[in-house]
């Protein structure tokens, strides 16, 4: 597996996680995780991104939400930090075969609207719009 985002501390079952085995793209809430089939070709750029509403886990790539399902109840905010690129943030485990070109973290989940304003065909925009 390929770690895109990591948050939290693995060691305190209070990690939260998007990552990417070949064929899936998952996010981890801790021991449950939800799985969307998705194949990503090498030399390709995607935006992907995730959020957690309710505990149901909604990924999106390139603007277009590819699958929805139930996760985690939270994110816990007091364990750990973040990272990209690797899983559990002091070591080197599961990293991503790729580069990470543009972040983004809100304190806020964005409807699918403002994600795919974000995407805007593949140009990308800087938010607040």
């Amino acid at each position: 597996s390929q770690s895109i985002f990591f948050y939290g501390a693995e060691s305190s079952n209070a990690m939260q996680q998007i990552y990417y085995d070949g064929s899936d793209l998952s996010y981890s809430g801790y021991a449950n995780d939800y799985s969307v089939s998705q194949i990503l070709n090498n030399n390709t750029w995607y935006m992907i991104t995730a959020k957690l509403v309710s505990g149901v886990a909604h990924i999106y790539v390139n603007g277009s939400e590819v699958g929805s399902g139930f996760t985690a109840s939270a994110w816990n905010t007091s364990s750990g930090g973040g990272c990209f690129g690797r899983q559990n943030c002091s070591t080197s485990s599961y990293p991503l075969n790729g580069t990470v070109k543009y972040t983004g973290v809100w304190n806020r989940a964005l409807n699918g609207s403002e994600i795919n304003q974000l995407y805007n065909s593949g140009s990308g925009l800087s938010y607040p719009f």
